[in-house]
């Protein structure tokens, strides 16, 4: 599969791909939304974290969705550019969301509980 593949109008493979491995296994229909609250919120969305094979997910500490493919960590590095993209994920119908310091996390997890917002401020 090509790596640089235009995925939609914003959003290319390669910035999905596991930084461990370079592997991109990431679920097309999460994209698109991801696509539809860059359009809502008409602001970039840069991807900071994708797909995550499992053992890049394990060293990382992860314990989430990132190797199913149906996750994203978004760079939001001030208040506003939180604010807009947590009300844009929202507006798209997104319903887990975690707000760190510069990043917005973003997943959907049909085995974990559907309707969550929480912070990463007091791990590190």
């Amino acid at each position: 599969m090509n790596s640089d593949r235009q995925l939609t109008e914003n959003f290319r493979l390669a910035e999905f791909a596991c930084k461990h491995c370079g592997k991109a296994a990431i679920d097309l229909a999460f994209v698109n939304r991801l696509q539809e609250a860059r359009d809502v919120s008409g602001v970039p969305i840069v991807i900071e974290s994708g797909y995550r094979c499992p053992e890049h997910d394990k060293v990382v500490g992860g314990s989430g969705n990132h190797p199913t493919g149906k996750a994203a960590d978004i760079r939001a590095e001030d208040s506003r550019s939180r604010y807009l993209l947590v009300k844009a994920l929202l507006h798209v119908g997104f319903t887990r969301i975690g707000i760190g310091r510069e990043f917005v996390h973003v997943d959907e997890n049909p085995d974990g509980d559907p309707r969550v917002m929480w912070d990463y401020y007091d791990k590190g």
